[in-house]
C-alpha cells in the first residue's frame, strides 16, 4: 500500500472510532502533527513501533497494520480479488462494521473462514 493510501486507511479507522487526531495523539502517544501528515500522505508508512502504538486506540491488530503498511507480506492476499470484493456495496458495509465486532463473533467468523478455505483443498 502506498503512503497516501495508507494515510487514508488510518483516517478511515480513526473516523470509524469517532476519534479526533488530538484524541488519537492522547491515546497513542503519536504526535498530532505526525498523524496529520500521515493521513495526508506526506509521510512514508510508519515504523512497526508507531503502528504498535496506533493499533490499540484504532481497535485493530498490530498485525493488520503491519500488513497494510507493507512491513509483512500477506501470503493469502490477492490484491485484484480484494478490490473486486470491496467493490460490492453490501460486502463493503459489512467489512467496515467488522472492527466493531466483539472478540467472540470474530472467533466464529475466523472458524467459518477456515472451513471455507479448506473446501477448496
Amino acid at each position: 500500500m502506498k503512503a497516501e493510501e495508507f494515510g487514508i486507511y488510518i483516517r478511515e479507522l480513526r473516523n470509524q472510532r469517532n476519534l479526533s487526531i488530538r484524541q488519537l495523539e492522547l491515546y497513542s502517544g503519536v504526535s498530532n502533527s505526525y498523524l496529520s501528515q500521515l493521513e495526508n500522505g506526506k509521510r512514508e508508512t510508519p515504523s512497526p513501533e508507531i503502528l504498535k502504538k496506533l493499533a490499540g486506540p484504532l481497535k485493530t491488530s498490530h498485525l493488520n497494520l503491519m500488513i497494510a503498511a507493507g512491513h509483512i507480506e500477506n501470503e493469502d492476499s490477492d490484491e485484484e480479488e480484494f478490490q473486486k470484493v470491496i467493490s460490492d456495496p453490501e460486502l463493503k458495509r459489512w467489512y467496515s462494521e467488522l472492527p466493531n465486532s466483539d472478540e467472540k463473533d470474530l472467533r466464529k467468523l475466523r472458524k467459518m473462514w477456515e472451513i471455507i478455505k479448506n473446501e477448496d483443498k
